[in-house]
């Protein structure tokens, strides 16, 4: 029974912390959206492409 609690709350822990991170990988893009647009993005990777 222990076990069983101790899995499930840990599973739960690890659920919460995936959450956090893909808000946080979000909130990042959205950040970088405002500051630097898609364009300037997409010329940026192409120029290194070259």
């Amino acid at each position: 029974m222990v076990e069983i609690f101790y899995k499930k709350t840990l599973s739960q822990k690890i659920k919460k912390k995936a959450a956090l991170i893909v808000l946080s990988v979000i909130l990042l893009l959205i950040i970088v959206q405002v500051f630097y647009p898609a364009d300037n993005l997409k010329v940026n990777f192409i120029n290194v492409g070259e």
